[in-house]
Protein backbone atom coordinates (compact mmCIF):
# COMPACT_ATOMS: atom_id res chain seq x y z
CA UNK A 1 0.00 0.00 0.00
CA UNK A 2 1.27 3.75 -1.06
CA UNK A 3 -0.13 6.78 -0.39
CA UNK A 4 0.73 9.81 -2.64
CA UNK A 5 -0.42 14.15 -1.49
CA UNK A 6 -1.05 16.55 -4.13
CA UNK A 7 -3.54 18.90 -4.54
CA UNK A 8 -5.78 17.93 -1.37
CA UNK A 9 -5.53 14.49 -2.50
CA UNK A 10 -4.64 11.86 -0.65
CA UNK A 11 -4.44 8.62 -3.07
CA UNK A 12 -4.05 5.36 -1.72
CA UNK A 13 -3.37 2.21 -3.90
CA UNK A 14 -5.06 -0.31 -2.27
CA UNK A 15 -4.86 -3.57 -4.52
CA UNK A 16 -4.23 -3.79 -8.33
CA UNK A 17 -4.70 -6.79 -11.14
CA UNK A 18 -2.13 -6.50 -13.67
CA UNK A 19 -3.84 -7.50 -16.92
CA UNK A 20 -7.88 -7.20 -15.43
CA UNK A 21 -10.44 -5.41 -16.83
CA UNK A 22 -11.24 -4.17 -13.10
CA UNK A 23 -8.88 -2.60 -10.34
CA UNK A 24 -10.04 -1.42 -6.88
CA UNK A 25 -8.44 1.83 -5.72
CA UNK A 26 -9.15 3.84 -2.81
CA UNK A 27 -9.16 7.39 -2.28
CA UNK A 28 -9.20 9.59 0.32
CA UNK A 29 -10.03 12.74 0.51
CA UNK A 30 -7.70 15.07 2.87
CA UNK A 31 -9.78 17.03 4.48
CA UNK A 32 -7.17 19.15 5.70
CA UNK A 33 -5.74 20.09 2.31
CA UNK A 34 -8.54 20.14 -0.17
CA UNK A 35 -8.27 24.10 -0.71
CA UNK A 36 -6.97 23.24 -4.01
CA UNK A 37 -10.73 23.04 -4.46
CA UNK A 38 -12.70 25.55 -2.11
CA UNK A 39 -10.85 28.18 -3.25
CA UNK A 40 -10.32 27.76 -6.75
CA UNK A 41 -6.44 27.96 -5.50
CA UNK A 42 -4.38 25.56 -7.47
CA UNK A 43 -1.67 23.59 -5.00
CA UNK A 44 0.07 21.53 -7.79
CA UNK A 45 3.56 23.03 -6.97
CA UNK A 46 2.94 20.42 -3.77
CA UNK A 47 5.34 17.27 -3.91
CA UNK A 48 4.77 13.78 -2.98
CA UNK A 49 5.34 13.67 0.78
CA UNK A 50 5.92 10.91 2.95
CA UNK A 51 2.32 10.17 5.08
CA UNK A 52 1.91 7.99 7.65
CA UNK A 53 5.29 6.22 7.43
CA UNK A 54 4.05 4.97 3.54
CA UNK A 55 6.13 6.09 0.87
CA UNK A 56 5.77 8.22 -1.84
CA UNK A 57 3.81 6.75 -4.78
CA UNK A 58 5.58 8.86 -6.94
CA UNK A 59 8.93 7.60 -6.19
CA UNK A 60 7.89 4.27 -5.93
CA UNK A 61 5.86 4.04 -9.85
CA UNK A 62 9.12 4.36 -11.10
CA UNK A 63 9.82 0.84 -10.51
CA UNK A 64 6.03 -0.64 -9.94
CA UNK A 65 4.23 -2.82 -11.93
CA UNK A 66 1.49 0.11 -11.82
CA UNK A 67 3.61 2.21 -13.91
CA UNK A 68 2.28 1.19 -17.11
CA UNK A 69 -0.91 2.82 -16.14
CA UNK A 70 0.57 5.91 -16.19
CA UNK A 71 2.32 6.85 -19.35
CA UNK A 72 4.07 9.87 -20.07
CA UNK A 73 2.08 13.01 -21.27
CA UNK A 74 3.46 14.21 -24.76
CA UNK A 75 2.44 17.99 -24.77
CA UNK A 76 2.47 19.75 -28.09
CA UNK A 77 2.29 23.36 -28.81
CA UNK A 78 -0.04 22.92 -31.83
CA UNK A 79 -2.58 20.31 -33.35
CA UNK A 80 -1.45 17.67 -35.41
CA UNK A 81 -0.41 19.21 -38.95
CA UNK A 82 -3.49 19.24 -41.07
CA UNK A 83 -5.74 18.05 -38.04
CA UNK A 84 -6.57 21.50 -36.72
CA UNK A 85 -10.01 21.42 -37.40
CA UNK A 86 -11.09 18.91 -34.45
CA UNK A 87 -9.23 21.20 -31.57
CA UNK A 88 -10.73 23.53 -30.76
CA UNK A 89 -9.48 27.35 -29.18
CA UNK A 90 -6.00 26.42 -26.90
CA UNK A 91 -6.94 22.51 -27.46
CA UNK A 92 -4.40 20.34 -26.83
CA UNK A 93 -5.65 16.94 -26.51
CA UNK A 94 -8.31 15.10 -28.25
CA UNK A 95 -8.84 11.72 -30.34
CA UNK A 96 -6.27 12.69 -32.72
CA UNK A 97 -3.56 13.64 -30.28
CA UNK A 98 -3.97 11.67 -26.91
CA UNK A 99 -2.57 13.19 -23.91
CA UNK A 100 -0.89 9.97 -23.75
CA UNK A 101 1.24 8.21 -25.96
CA UNK A 102 -0.32 4.81 -27.15
CA UNK A 103 0.22 2.51 -30.34
CA UNK A 104 -2.61 2.65 -31.90
CA UNK A 105 -4.78 5.89 -31.27
CA UNK A 106 -8.32 6.45 -31.66
CA UNK A 107 -9.01 8.50 -35.13
CA UNK A 108 -12.15 10.22 -36.55
CA UNK A 109 -11.34 10.68 -39.86
CA UNK A 110 -13.05 7.79 -41.71
CA UNK A 111 -16.18 9.68 -42.07
CA UNK A 112 -18.29 6.52 -43.12
CA UNK A 113 -17.42 5.35 -39.31
CA UNK A 114 -17.51 7.90 -37.73
CA UNK A 115 -20.38 10.14 -39.45
CA UNK A 116 -21.71 11.07 -35.56
CA UNK A 117 -17.90 12.68 -35.03
CA UNK A 118 -17.60 14.97 -37.66
CA UNK A 119 -21.59 15.79 -36.45
CA UNK A 120 -20.06 16.80 -33.36
CA UNK A 121 -16.97 18.55 -34.40
CA UNK A 122 -18.90 20.87 -36.79
CA UNK A 123 -21.73 21.44 -34.37
CA UNK A 124 -20.13 24.55 -32.72
CA UNK A 125 -20.06 22.90 -29.24
CA UNK A 126 -23.69 21.00 -29.50
CA UNK A 127 -24.93 24.40 -31.37
CA UNK A 128 -25.51 23.51 -34.91
CA UNK A 129 -27.98 22.08 -36.69
CA UNK A 130 -30.46 22.17 -33.47
CA UNK A 131 -30.37 25.95 -33.26
CA UNK A 132 -31.44 26.09 -37.00
CA UNK A 133 -33.83 23.61 -37.49
CA UNK A 134 -36.12 23.65 -34.26
CA UNK A 135 -37.47 26.64 -35.89
CA UNK A 136 -38.24 25.45 -38.84
CA UNK A 137 -41.72 24.59 -40.47
CA UNK A 138 -40.57 20.46 -40.98
CA UNK A 139 -41.70 18.09 -38.19
CA UNK A 140 -38.65 16.51 -38.15
CA UNK A 141 -35.00 17.17 -38.06
CA UNK A 142 -31.68 15.77 -40.47
CA UNK A 143 -29.70 12.71 -38.63
CA UNK A 144 -26.97 15.30 -38.03
CA UNK A 145 -29.97 16.67 -35.66
CA UNK A 146 -30.64 14.09 -34.20
CA UNK A 147 -26.82 12.93 -33.43
CA UNK A 148 -26.24 16.23 -31.53
CA UNK A 149 -29.41 17.19 -30.29
CA UNK A 150 -29.14 13.90 -28.16
CA UNK A 151 -26.87 15.89 -25.91
CA UNK A 152 -29.81 18.17 -24.83
CA UNK A 153 -31.73 15.18 -23.28
CA UNK A 154 -33.96 14.28 -26.61
CA UNK A 155 -34.12 11.20 -28.90
CA UNK A 156 -36.30 11.93 -32.19
CA UNK A 157 -38.91 8.70 -32.42
CA UNK A 158 -41.62 7.69 -34.62
CA UNK A 159 -44.60 5.96 -33.61
CA UNK A 160 -43.69 2.34 -33.88
CA UNK A 161 -47.88 0.98 -33.93
CA UNK A 162 -48.38 3.14 -37.14
CA UNK A 163 -45.55 0.93 -39.04
CA UNK A 164 -48.05 -0.68 -41.26
CA UNK A 165 -49.34 2.46 -42.90
CA UNK A 166 -45.99 3.87 -44.47
CA UNK A 167 -47.81 7.65 -45.02
CA UNK A 168 -49.10 7.65 -41.56
CA UNK A 169 -45.91 6.56 -40.34
CA UNK A 170 -44.07 9.31 -41.94
CA UNK A 171 -46.35 11.88 -40.29
CA UNK A 172 -45.76 10.36 -36.97
CA UNK A 173 -42.49 11.82 -36.27
CA UNK A 174 -42.09 12.85 -32.01
CA UNK A 175 -39.40 13.38 -29.67
CA UNK A 176 -38.71 11.77 -26.30
CA UNK A 177 -37.23 13.98 -23.10
CA UNK A 178 -34.64 12.17 -20.65
CA UNK A 179 -34.30 14.06 -17.52
CA UNK A 180 -31.07 14.36 -15.77
CA UNK A 181 -31.82 12.78 -11.90
CA UNK A 182 -28.77 12.58 -9.76
CA UNK A 183 -29.20 10.12 -7.36
CA UNK A 184 -33.05 9.45 -8.64
CA UNK A 185 -34.42 11.62 -6.61
CA UNK A 186 -37.23 14.01 -7.88
CA UNK A 187 -39.07 16.66 -5.92
CA UNK A 188 -43.03 17.10 -5.74
CA UNK A 189 -43.24 20.12 -7.85
CA UNK A 190 -40.74 18.97 -10.31
CA UNK A 191 -42.86 15.22 -10.60
CA UNK A 192 -46.62 17.63 -10.67
CA UNK A 193 -45.08 19.54 -13.91
CA UNK A 194 -43.69 16.19 -16.06
CA UNK A 195 -46.87 14.95 -15.09
CA UNK A 196 -48.92 18.21 -16.51
CA UNK A 197 -46.72 18.15 -19.07
CA UNK A 198 -46.81 14.71 -20.19
CA UNK A 199 -50.38 14.70 -20.33
CA UNK A 200 -51.16 18.28 -22.01
CA UNK A 201 -47.73 17.77 -24.34
CA UNK A 202 -46.80 14.21 -24.31
CA UNK A 203 -48.60 10.51 -24.33
CA UNK A 204 -50.00 10.81 -21.10
CA UNK A 205 -47.56 8.60 -19.35
CA UNK A 206 -44.18 8.84 -17.46
CA UNK A 207 -41.17 6.09 -17.88
CA UNK A 208 -38.84 5.33 -15.09
CA UNK A 209 -35.49 4.32 -16.69
CA UNK A 210 -32.75 1.68 -15.61
CA UNK A 211 -30.91 4.99 -14.71
CA UNK A 212 -32.89 6.43 -12.09
CA UNK A 213 -34.45 8.77 -14.93
CA UNK A 214 -37.57 10.32 -15.83
CA UNK A 215 -38.53 9.79 -19.55
CA UNK A 216 -41.83 11.88 -21.18
CA UNK A 217 -42.82 10.33 -24.85
CA UNK A 218 -44.70 12.34 -27.57
CA UNK A 219 -43.99 15.80 -27.65
CA UNK A 220 -44.14 17.39 -30.96
CA UNK A 221 -41.72 19.20 -32.55
CA UNK A 222 -43.09 22.89 -32.30
CA UNK A 223 -43.75 22.03 -28.89
CA UNK A 224 -40.01 20.82 -27.93
CA UNK A 225 -38.70 24.31 -27.01
CA UNK A 226 -41.60 24.88 -24.46
CA UNK A 227 -41.65 21.43 -22.74
CA UNK A 228 -37.53 21.59 -21.95
CA UNK A 229 -37.69 25.48 -21.11
CA UNK A 230 -40.54 24.14 -18.39
CA UNK A 231 -39.17 21.18 -16.98
CA UNK A 232 -35.96 23.99 -16.57
CA UNK A 233 -37.54 26.21 -15.27
CA UNK A 234 -39.01 24.17 -12.41
CA UNK A 235 -35.32 23.29 -11.24
CA UNK A 236 -34.62 20.36 -13.28
CA UNK A 237 -33.07 19.65 -16.57
CA UNK A 238 -32.89 17.28 -19.65
CA UNK A 239 -28.72 18.23 -20.32
CA UNK A 240 -26.63 15.00 -19.51
CA UNK A 241 -29.79 12.55 -20.07
CA UNK A 242 -28.17 11.52 -23.31
CA UNK A 243 -25.44 11.52 -25.63
CA UNK A 244 -21.85 11.21 -25.28
CA UNK A 245 -21.40 12.74 -21.89
CA UNK A 246 -21.07 11.38 -19.13
CA UNK A 247 -24.95 10.39 -18.07
CA UNK A 248 -26.88 10.29 -15.10
CA UNK A 249 -25.29 9.22 -12.23
CA UNK A 250 -26.62 6.72 -9.79
CA UNK A 251 -26.74 6.08 -6.57
CA UNK A 252 -28.71 3.56 -4.42
CA UNK A 253 -31.91 4.13 -4.04
CA UNK A 254 -32.06 3.55 -0.28
CA UNK A 255 -33.73 6.49 1.55
CA UNK A 256 -31.56 6.07 4.31
CA UNK A 257 -30.36 9.66 5.94
CA UNK A 258 -27.01 7.92 7.53
CA UNK A 259 -23.89 10.41 7.12
CA UNK A 260 -22.73 7.36 4.64
CA UNK A 261 -25.77 8.11 2.24
CA UNK A 262 -25.38 11.86 2.99
CA UNK A 263 -22.00 11.45 1.57
CA UNK A 264 -22.81 9.17 -1.18
CA UNK A 265 -25.88 11.54 -2.82
CA UNK A 266 -23.31 14.55 -2.26
CA UNK A 267 -20.97 13.57 -4.00
CA UNK A 268 -23.24 11.64 -6.68
CA UNK A 269 -24.47 15.46 -7.17
CA UNK A 270 -21.11 17.04 -7.32
CA UNK A 271 -19.94 14.94 -9.84
CA UNK A 272 -23.04 15.37 -12.04
CA UNK A 273 -22.54 18.62 -12.28
CA UNK A 274 -18.38 18.95 -12.50
CA UNK A 275 -18.50 16.55 -15.63
CA UNK A 276 -21.60 18.39 -17.82
CA UNK A 277 -20.96 20.25 -20.72
CA UNK A 278 -19.90 23.80 -19.90
CA UNK A 279 -21.45 25.09 -23.75
CA UNK A 280 -23.95 27.88 -23.42
CA UNK A 281 -25.38 26.23 -26.35
CA UNK A 282 -28.56 24.39 -23.80
CA UNK A 283 -29.20 28.32 -22.83
CA UNK A 284 -29.17 29.68 -26.17
CA UNK A 285 -31.35 27.20 -27.87
CA UNK A 286 -33.76 27.06 -25.32
CA UNK A 287 -33.93 29.74 -23.04
CA UNK A 288 -33.69 32.40 -25.66
CA UNK A 289 -29.76 32.84 -24.57
CA UNK A 290 -31.14 33.73 -20.81
CA UNK A 291 -29.28 32.82 -17.54
CA UNK A 292 -30.82 29.91 -15.52
CA UNK A 293 -32.61 31.65 -13.00
CA UNK A 294 -33.65 27.88 -10.55
CA UNK A 295 -30.99 26.18 -9.22
CA UNK A 296 -31.28 22.67 -10.00
CA UNK A 297 -32.92 21.06 -6.89
CA UNK A 298 -30.01 18.43 -6.50
CA UNK A 299 -27.96 21.18 -5.98
CA UNK A 300 -28.81 21.40 -2.33
CA UNK A 301 -26.39 18.49 -2.01
CA UNK A 302 -23.51 20.97 -2.88
CA UNK A 303 -24.14 24.09 -0.99
CA UNK A 304 -20.71 25.07 -0.20
CA UNK A 305 -18.71 22.98 -3.18
CA UNK A 306 -17.14 25.71 -5.74
CA UNK A 307 -18.39 23.40 -8.71
CA UNK A 308 -17.04 25.74 -11.31
CA UNK A 309 -13.13 25.45 -10.15
CA UNK A 310 -13.48 21.73 -10.33
CA UNK A 311 -14.87 21.71 -13.54
CA UNK A 312 -11.91 23.87 -14.79
CA UNK A 313 -9.29 22.09 -12.86
CA UNK A 314 -5.97 20.33 -14.26
CA UNK A 315 -4.24 17.70 -12.26
CA UNK A 316 -1.67 17.97 -14.74
CA UNK A 317 -1.91 14.52 -15.89
CA UNK A 318 -3.85 14.95 -19.07
CA UNK A 319 -7.20 14.96 -18.12
CA UNK A 320 -8.18 18.04 -19.50
CA UNK A 321 -8.26 18.72 -23.07
CA UNK A 322 -7.03 22.76 -23.05
CA UNK A 323 -10.22 23.57 -24.84
CA UNK A 324 -11.45 27.23 -23.15
CA UNK A 325 -14.98 26.59 -23.09
CA UNK A 326 -15.23 22.99 -22.90
CA UNK A 327 -12.25 22.18 -20.88
CA UNK A 328 -12.79 18.53 -20.19
CA UNK A 329 -14.60 17.19 -23.23
CA UNK A 330 -12.97 19.22 -25.89
CA UNK A 331 -14.51 20.11 -29.29
CA UNK A 332 -15.42 16.88 -29.75
CA UNK A 333 -16.84 15.60 -26.67
CA UNK A 334 -16.63 11.61 -25.98
CA UNK A 335 -16.64 8.90 -28.61
CA UNK A 336 -19.24 6.99 -26.23
CA UNK A 337 -21.38 7.67 -23.32
CA UNK A 338 -19.85 7.68 -19.79
CA UNK A 339 -21.90 5.68 -16.35
CA UNK A 340 -20.61 6.54 -13.13
CA UNK A 341 -22.62 5.14 -9.73
CA UNK A 342 -21.76 5.62 -6.36
CA UNK A 343 -22.84 3.87 -3.77
CA UNK A 344 -21.72 2.70 0.33
CA UNK A 345 -20.55 -0.27 1.88
CA UNK A 346 -22.53 -3.18 1.55
CA UNK A 347 -25.21 -2.16 -0.64
CA UNK A 348 -25.18 -3.22 -4.53
CA UNK A 349 -28.30 -2.50 -5.29
CA UNK A 350 -27.33 -0.82 -8.21
CA UNK A 351 -25.14 -3.26 -9.62
CA UNK A 352 -22.23 -0.89 -9.52
CA UNK A 353 -19.38 -3.28 -12.26
CA UNK A 354 -21.61 -2.17 -15.07
CA UNK A 355 -20.95 0.98 -14.46
CA UNK A 356 -17.52 2.59 -16.15
CA UNK A 357 -16.73 3.99 -12.81
CA UNK A 358 -18.13 3.17 -9.65
CA UNK A 359 -17.63 4.71 -6.03
CA UNK A 360 -18.10 2.68 -2.81
CA UNK A 361 -18.15 5.69 0.15
CA UNK A 362 -16.07 4.04 3.07
CA UNK A 363 -16.41 5.72 6.60
CA UNK A 364 -14.36 5.67 9.16
CA UNK A 365 -15.02 3.78 12.20
CA UNK A 366 -16.64 6.53 14.43
CA UNK A 367 -19.67 5.58 11.23
CA UNK A 368 -19.36 9.97 11.12
CA UNK A 369 -16.11 10.93 9.79
CA UNK A 370 -16.03 10.02 5.49
CA UNK A 371 -12.54 8.39 5.01
CA UNK A 372 -12.92 8.27 1.14
CA UNK A 373 -13.28 5.91 -1.39
CA UNK A 374 -13.32 2.71 -3.23
CA UNK A 375 -13.05 3.16 -6.67
CA UNK A 376 -14.17 0.28 -9.32
CA UNK A 377 -13.06 0.62 -13.12
CA UNK A 378 -13.97 -0.95 -15.90
CA UNK A 379 -17.94 -1.80 -16.42
CA UNK A 380 -20.05 -0.47 -19.14
CA UNK A 381 -18.64 -1.61 -22.84
CA UNK A 382 -15.84 -2.38 -21.32
CA UNK A 383 -16.46 -5.13 -18.70
CA UNK A 384 -19.92 -6.59 -20.66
Amino acid sequence: DYLFVREGLVIMVARAFPGHAVATLSLFLSVTSSQGYSDGKSQSSAPAVRVNGFKSLRRVLSRHPLRRAYPPIHAIAEPPSGLQEWFGPGQKFGPQNPAHSVEKPYTNLDVKKNKVEYDKKDSELLREPVHSEIYNDEISITKSAINILKHHGSYQQQNRDLRANREEMEKSYQFMLRLKVPCGITTPDVYRVLDDLSTEYGQDDLKATTRMAWQLHGVKKGQLKHVIKTIREAGSNTLGGCGDINRNVMTSPAPFETPAYRNMRKYASIIAEVLAPQSDAFSQIWLDGEKQATIEYWNRYVDGVDIAAMAKYDNGLGVMTGHKDEPLYGKTYLPRKFKIAVTVEGDNSLDLYINDVGLVVLMEDDGVTLKGFNVVVGGGMGRT
